[in-house]
């Protein structure tokens, strides 16, 4: 033993090498080439002999055929439980682990009394009803009644959990603090920095496809101006379920001039979507009739 490392044995040559405290564990080989040598390995399906690098130690055939042809041998094998035979690979059988045909029959034979660690049940006595009841030894020390009546029937006239419990109050350095917000109102934006006065004004870019005029003041005037309803079918505002839409009548949502606004429902709205022309000269038409 030296003090900064210590003498181990390669995993390949059997040679006593140096390694550093810190490398212990890590290192295994003397040398590049005995990390680089590799190991002889027999073949499970044509028995040839092969060579394997050491991070392949656990190969099991010499090639890509011989693993095809592994695949294709397949165990015949019984079920414990519903005694049906089933064929499955030789991977699946690891240890003759496989002892069932499906998930379906491993727990219903492990379910209960079959199962190994089955500590079986203990009777107990309500203490409510005095009616006996079977419970798991784990819980014995828990379940004290036989359903949930008769919990609630032995909770009747007790107080519950927090009864005469107060709230955890404030400290007493915090008492008759006055807070620095009490009395002071929002600050509101002053009118000088409303709009196109405002220095981070970006030429009206949230309103668009609309210009800065198509506000909700704007929409309120147009619908009291037509009392909030449908020029062309009459419905109101209580029939709509809301507010009658507001319709520019040449399509083009940039003129929010005061006669190019027309109130349309929904169903109207959508109506007059097609043939664009038409209802352009019937709603001018309409707004000089009503003037």
């Amino acid at each position: 033993m030296i003090k900064n490392g210590k003498y181990i044995q390669c995993k390949k040559c059997g040679k006593n090498f140096y390694v550093k405290l810190s490398k212990i564990g890590k290192t295994k080989f003397c040398s590049m080439k005995c990390f680089v040598s590799k190991i002889t390995k027999k073949c499970e399906i044509c028995n040839k002999k092969f060579l394997v690098n050491h991070y392949r130690r656990n190969a099991r055939f010499c090639s890509l055929k011989c693993f095809g042809e592994s695949r294709k041998i397949k165990i015949i094998k019984k079920c414990l439980y519903c005694n049906k035979t089933f064929i499955i690979p030789p991977y699946k059988n690891k240890n003759g682990i496989r002892k069932y045909c499906s998930a379906n029959c491993f727990q219903k034979d492990e379910i209960g009394k079959n199962n190994p660690n089955w500590k079986g049940k203990i009777k107990k006595k309500c203490l409510v009803c005095d009616k006996e009841f079977e419970v798991f030894v784990c819980r014995k020390n828990i379940s004290k009644f036989c359903s949930h009546k008769c919990y609630w029937k032995s909770r009747i006239g007790k107080p519950t959990w927090n009864k005469d419990k107060k709230c955890p109050q404030l400290s007493k350095s915090l008492k008759g603090h006055i807070p620095w917000n009490k009395g002071i109102k929002c600050p509101q934006i002053s009118k000088s920095h409303i709009g196109e006065k405002n220095p981070a004004w970006k030429g009206g870019k949230s309103f668009e496809p609309y210009s800065s005029k198509f506000n909700e003041l704007f929409k309120y005037y147009i619908r009291e101006k037509f009392n909030n309803i449908c020029q062309l079918c009459g419905k109101t505002e209580k029939e709509e379920g809301r507010n009658i839409a507001l319709h520019h009548i040449d399509y083009n949502k940039k003129n929010n001039k005061e006669n190019n606004f027309i109130l349309l429902c929904a169903s109207c709205n959508a109506r007059v979507n097609a043939n664009r022309d038409y209802w352009t000269k019937y709603f001018k038409e309409l707004l000089t009739n009503l003037k």
